[in-house]
């Protein structure tokens, strides 16, 4: 038994996926702007509201038999996203958002980042707490049903720390695998028209019901990320993840790093000092 294209990093890949936060406090823009000491992050979208985002996603691949290296190989893919919110329900508290992939250069399958194949459309819909109601065509059980970020409960101020826990099965070996998962909001800074939340995320996957005699799975995720406040977009984020799964003579070893940026609309783009691409020996940007 072994994981396929470490589909533990799905997970953290999707924090990318479509965020909007809202309730934060009175603040200034421009220059002299005045940062919010709180801010209440939640899903909600405004009509047609449309984001494109360019991704960047690295893995260093490494299989040992007996102890010794066998292969090595090297997967790379950069795709653009666009998500597009459909409808937005006020009184059952849902939000609609259809995500589409325009352009992919690279081989590697999207679904095991969770995100549509080029020229495959995906609708969602979302509960404003995160909760992830539908992700049409895939069933419940699977990870495009992960909650695409972990949200507070209630409004937090730099250095408040939340936590997400969830499950699902890999879709192409059955394996049920648990996230947990825990959110620091390390600073409220300018960029762009407003401000972003600059939030640190890092967490661990595990397989659920194999014993170790069968399987021995370790992965470490952390990254971060930038999120637009009055946008409700996560501008750019960096993610990291370790993997290595052991069977009965056999050991994988997974290193990857993954990029996102916000490329459309123009006027809520990353800065373009963060970086595009990356590689997981790179040491993570300096915010």
């Amino acid at each position: 038994m072994r994981l396929s294209k470490v589909q533990t990093l799905s997970l953290l890949n999707m924090i990318s996926a479509t965020l909007i936060c809202s309730g934060c406090a009175g603040f200034g823009l421009k220059s002299g702007v005045k940062i919010p000491k709180q801010v209440t992050l939640e899903l909600k979208g405004g009509a047609r509201q449309i984001d494109e985002n360019q991704y960047y996603s690295f893995s260093h691949i490494t299989d040992f038999e007996d102890g010794q290296k066998v292969r090595e190989r090297e997967e790379a893919v950069e795709f653009r996203v666009r998500e597009t919110v459909t409808g937005y329900n006020a009184t059952q508290g849902t939000i609609s958002v259809v995500a589409e992939t325009l352009s992919k250069d690279g081989t590697v399958d999207l679904h095991d980042l969770a995100f549509p194949e080029k020229g495959e459309e995906i609708e969602y819909v979302f509960t404003k707490s995160g909760k992830v109601l539908k992700a049409k065509p895939f069933p419940p059980d699977s990870v495009f049903y992960v909650p695409p970020i972990p949200l507070p409960k209630e409004p937090v101020q730099v250095g408040d720390t939340w936590t997400l826990d969830h499950a699902w099965v890999g879709m192409k070996n059955g394996i049920p695998l648990g996230v947990h998962m825990v959110a620091i909001l390390k600073d409220i800074l300018p960029c762009g028209k407003g401000v972003c939340a600059d939030v640190e995320v890092s967490g661990d996957v595990e397989v659920i019901g194999i014993k170790r005699s069968q399987a021995d799975f370790n992965s470490k995720l952390w990254g971060r990320m930038w999120i637009s406040v009055e946008r409700g977009t996560v501008v750019w984020s960096e993610v990291r993840s370790k993997e290595r799964m052991v069977v009965p003579r056999q050991r994988t070893d997974v290193v990857s790093c993954m990029i996102s940026r916000l490329d459309e609309p123009k006027e809520w783009k990353a800065p373009e000092r963060l970086p595009k691409i990356c590689r997981p020996s790179d040491q993570p940007v300096e915010i």
